[in-house]
């Protein structure tokens, strides 16, 4: 009988010493796309997970590392697809539900809006930026906004600001990029 504990106690503790999560969710979808028959597919890049949901919407991936960075890919057929950013609890169970194709807050519409009122914004990790740039804010009249790296709204945000960066191209040149903050440039 000792063994049966000691045999139950090593299986619990290697458990929570890798752990272990299991994400779950339900993608939702803006008003008029329907979810197909075959489903979403719902992948986590980097490791070789994945599920397509059922028609509800619904999806389980097993196994993944606790409390962990995932990057995920959310592909219907026909759209494009969408990815979203979650930090998995250590839990057994980790529960992320999406959001696909909803509309966005922050988007190119918005800063053309912005930038057309003076009021341009560019958003930053708060972990990367600490501090605000009051020369370059001045100067370019860009005001720095902080915004969590795991927005699950990242691609909206990345849209704005590349739309800033383009409104910056044409107003001032390249000049401006010599001064930004590095980690803040747009990829080429």
């Amino acid at each position: 009988m000792k063994l049966v504990y000691i045999v139950t106690f090593t299986v619990f503790s290697l458990a929570s010493l890798f752990g272990q999560t299991d994400l779950i969710g339900v993608i939702s979808v803006k008003e008029g796309m329907e979810i197909p028959e075959e489903g979403v597919h719902v992948h986590v890049l980097g490791v070789d997970k994945g599920d397509f949901t059922e028609q509800d919407g619904k999806y389980e991936i097993k196994d993944l590392s606790a409390n962990s960075y995932c990057r995920i890919r959310v592909l219907i057929y026909g759209y494009e697809a969408e990815y979203f950013s979650f930090i998995t609890s250590r839990k057994p169970i980790s529960k992320f539900n999406i959001d696909y194709g909803m509309n966005c807050e922050f988007g190119a519409e918005r800063a053309m809006s912005d930038w057309n009122k003076g009021n341009a914004r560019l958003f930053a990790d708060p972990y990367i930026y600490p501090a605000t740039d009051s020369l370059f804010q001045e100067k370019y009249k860009v005001e720095y906004y902080s915004t969590h790296p795991l927005n699950p709204k990242q691609k909206c945000v990345d849209e704005y600001n590349t739309t800033i960066f383009r409104l910056l191209d044409k107003e001032y040149g390249k000049d401006w990029r010599k001064v930004i903050r590095p980690f803040l440039l747009p990829e080429e």
